[in-house]
């Protein structure tokens, strides 16, 4: 059985349950997950369970399950096996650290009981089994009478996704320092970039601080501003997203999903070359033929 841990937001447990899944089809073993630590978060960080939302293959991981899968459950155990396998070396078989953040590594089961811990944001973990894995992905909750009527503006036009995220990258200044913040001139780039390869772009605009967008961002007429899923349903703003013709993305992996989920044949995805706050490409986050910027 593989087990994988989930934590953090929609997009990082995407990833998380896309490796799992990867691996399942891959070696033809069950994969289950473990949402422990969805209950550990901070008081100030509140985090859902945001893949039960789709209609995705979930199996949730029993206490037993975890312990046939761990079975030394020791915090110093499990720290020196993480350290271990940072320099080659895996002690115990049964569970799989990320060694390297964005950076792919080549997963070998040698036992048939593993526990996968990390964030795995890679494509390259599971672009091989894409159409397996998400052919079922559907929002399982119905849009609302103006979410489809932006939906349906989506389908009709040349539609571009921006998206802007601000809120703990601005507020917190320990995710700030990892994460930075993106300016208005990368937006400004993408859209002249995006005017000057396709014809008659009309943009909808997705972000935590929509109030920054519309001071930085032109008023034109085909500029909207998505004002509807203020009251916790971001899952209908990723929706709406993933439906678009073209994206831009922000330096997260909410926006991340939508872009590579979109099916349209003649899509362009741009992408920050700088993703965290140093100057580094993470080329196996970022596929080849997004644009980067």
């Amino acid at each position: 059985m593989i087990i994988s841990r989930i934590h953090g937001g929609l997009g990082n447990q995407l990833f998380q349950y896309a490796v799992a899944k990867s691996l399942s089809l891959k070696f033809g073993l069950p994969f289950k997950l473990d949402l422990s630590p969805m209950h550990n978060y901070g008081l100030d960080i509140h985090r859902n369970f945001d893949l039960e939302e789709f209609t995705l293959d979930l199996s949730i991981a029993s206490p037993n399950d975890l312990k046939e899968t761990i079975p030394f459950n020791n915090n110093l155990i499990i720290r020196i096996d993480r350290y271990l396998q940072r320099i080659g070396i895996n002690a115990l078989n049964s569970i799989y650290f990320e060694r390297e953040p964005f950076k792919f590594q080549d997963i070998e089961l040698k036992n048939p009981s593993v526990y996968l811990y990390g964030y795995w944001q890679s494509y390259k973990y599971f672009d091989d089994f894409r159409s397996e894995i998400f052919s079922i992905l559907e929002l399982k909750d119905c849009l609302d009478e103006k979410n489809l009527a932006v939906k349906s503006a989506i389908q009709n036009t040349n539609s571009v996704s921006l998206h802007i995220r601000r809120g703990d990258y601005v507020k917190n200044l320990k995710t700030s320092a990892i994460h930075g913040v993106l300016g208005a001139d990368y937006y400004h780039n993408a859209i002249n970039t995006l005017n000057n390869c396709i014809e008659s772009p009309e943009y909808f605009i997705f972000s935590d601080d929509l109030q920054w967008a519309r001071n930085h961002l032109p008023r034109d007429e085909n500029f909207n501003y998505i004002d509807l899923n203020t009251d916790g349903k971001a899952v209908h703003d990723f929706e709406l997203m993933r439906h678009c013709k073209h994206n831009i993305i922000a330096n997260s992996t909410f926006s991340w999903w939508p872009a590579y989920l979109n099916n349209y044949t003649n899509k362009k995805i741009i992408a920050p070359k700088r993703w965290l706050n140093q100057n580094k490409v993470f080329e196996d986050l970022l596929p080849l033929e997004w644009i980067k910027i």
